[in-house]
C-alpha cells in the first residue's frame, strides 16, 4: 500500500489559521483543509493566508464550503453560484483548486436525478472556467441524496471530469450506505476521503455530526473496511480528519493535532497488518 496522504481539516482543532497550520505541520500532516472563515478572519487577509500555508509547507486539498445549490429556487441558485465565484477567489489565494459542495438537504426538493445532475454540471462548468474542481459530498441527514449510490449517480450524470465525490465515513455509515456501491466508481473520481468516527449515541444524526464526532478508532464505525476497499481500488488521494467535537475544542491544539495523527497511524497500521 502506498503511504497515505494525510490532511487535517481546520475545524478539528481550535485557533487561528496560522496557529492551525503550525500545529498540523508539527504533527506531520501533509495537507490542511481550509474553510472560508479561516481566510476571512486571517490577519492580513487573503495574501497573508496564502503565505501562512506556503510557509507551513502544506497542500490545501479541500476548501469549504458551498451549500444548497441543488433543487432550489432560481433566486437561491443564482445566489449560490455567485457565492461559488467568490469562493474561487479565496481559493486562488491559498493555492487550492478543490471546492467542497454539499448535496441538497431540503425535504421539499424535487427528487429528480437528472435535475440534480444538471445543477452539479452547471456548477462544474462554472468551476472549470476558473480552473477549479467540485468535490461533491452527500450528507447523512439529507432527504434523498444521502448514500454512495445516489451521490455517484448524480456525479456520473453530471459527466464532468472536474466533478467528483468526497466520501465521509460519518455520512457513509450513519446513513447506511453499502460499501459494495463503491465498485463502479473510478478512483480518480474520488477527490477526498474524510475519516470520521462516531460513538453509539441516542441523538439526532445532525447533533452527533456537529458536536460529537471522534477520531478513527474512538467510536463504533467500521472505518477500516472502507479504507481497505479504497486501497484495493487504487485510491491515492488525501485522507482528511474533519472532526466537530465540543470537548476536543477545549484541548490544546498541538496535542490535539498529534492525537489525530496518532489515530490515523493506528488505523493504517491496522489496515496493512503492521500491528
Amino acid at each position: 500500500m502506498a503511504t497515505p496522504r494525510l490532511c487535517l481539516n481546520t475545524i478539528t482543532i481550535p485557533g487561528s489559521l496560522p496557529e492551525q497550520v503550525r500545529a498540523a505541520a508539527a504533527a506531520g500532516f501533509a495537507g490542511i483543509g481550509i474553510w472560508e472563515k479561516d481566510v476571512q478572519e486571517c490577519p492580513g487577509g487573503i495574501p497573508a493566508a496564502g503565505k501562512v500555508v506556503r510557509d507551513g509547507g502544506l497542500a490545501v486539498p479541500e476548501f469549504l464550503v458551498l451549500r444548497e445549490f441543488q433543487g432550489v429556487t432560481p433566486e437561491r441558485r443564482a445566489q449560490a453560484f455567485a457565492e461559488a465565484e467568490a469562493l474561487f477567489g479565496l481559493m486562488r489565494g491559498v493555492g487550492t483548486d478543490t471546492l467542497l459542495a454539499c448535496g441538497t438537504t431540503a425535504a421539499g426538493t424535487d427528487r429528480d436525478l437528472d435535475a440534480a445532475a444538471a445543477d452539479l454540471r452547471d456548477l462544474g462548468d462554472l468551476a472549470a472556467r476558473h480552473g477549479m474542481r467540485i468535490a461533491y459530498e452527500f450528507l447523512a441527514w439529507a432527504a434523498w441524496i444521502k448514500d454512495i449510490a445516489t451521490a455517484w449517480e448524480v456525479v456520473r450524470r453530471a459527466d464532468r471530469e472536474n466533478v467528483g465525490l468526497i466520501l465521509d465515513t460519518f455520512h457513509i455509515f450513519m446513513a447506511g450506505s453499502r460499501l459494495e456501491d463503491l465498485e463502479p466508481i473510478p478512483p480518480h473520481r474520488i477527490f477526498m476521503v474524510h475519516l470520521v468516527d462516531a460513538p453509539a449515541m441516542a441523538l439526532d444524526v445532525l447533533q452527533i455530526s456537529r458536536h460529537h464526532r471522534v477520531f478513527p478508532g474512538e467510536g463504533v464505525l467500521p472505518i477500516p473496511d472502507l479504507v481497505r476497499r479504497l486501497q484495493a481500488k487504487g485510491y491515492t488521494g488525501f485522507y482528511s480528519l474533519e472532526i466537530f467535537n465540543d470537548e476536543y475544542w477545549k484541548r490544546e491544539r498541538g496535542a490535539l493535532a498529534k492525537a489525530g495523527m496518532a489515530s490515523l497511524q493506528r488505523l493504517f497500521d491496522g489496515v496493512t497488518g503492521r500491528r
